[in-house]
C-alpha cells in the first residue's frame, strides 16, 4: 500500500464517527501485514494522546495537564513536548 493511499483510507476512515481509534488502527496494521508493538492483543492502544485521554475521562485536555501536574496522571515524555498516557493508568483513573 503506498502511502498516499493510507492517508486517504485514514482520512476516509477518521471522517467516519462510528469507526474508533483503535479500529482504524486494526485495519491498517491488517493492511500493513503487521501488528504495531505500541497495541495490545485486541488492538487497542497502550499509551493515549492527550486529547484521547480527555475524551476517556470525559474532561479537557487542560484538565489532564492539571491531573499531571497534580501528580494523579503520569505522563510518557516522548519528547520534551510530545507526552502520552498508559491505558492503564487512564483506565484506573477513569474507574475512581
Amino acid at each position: 500500500m503506498t502511502r498516499a493511499t493510507e492517508r486517504i483510507l485514514c482520512a476516509t476512515l477518521r471522517a467516519d464517527s462510528t469507526v474508533a481509534e483503535h479500529q482504524i488502527a486494526r485495519v491498517l496494521a491488517q493492511l500493513r501485514n503487521a501488528t504495531p508493538a505500541e497495541y495490545d492483543g485486541q488492538g487497542l492502544p497502550l499509551l493515549l494522546s492527550q486529547a484521547q485521554t480527555a475524551r476517556r475521562l470525559g474532561c479537557s485536555r487542560f484538565t489532564i495537564r492539571r491531573l499531571e501536574k497534580q501528580g494523579r496522571l503520569k505522563a510518557v515524555h516522548l519528547t520534551p513536548r510530545y507526552r502520552k498516557f498508559r491505558r492503564a493508568d487512564v483506565e484506573a483513573l477513569a474507574a475512581q
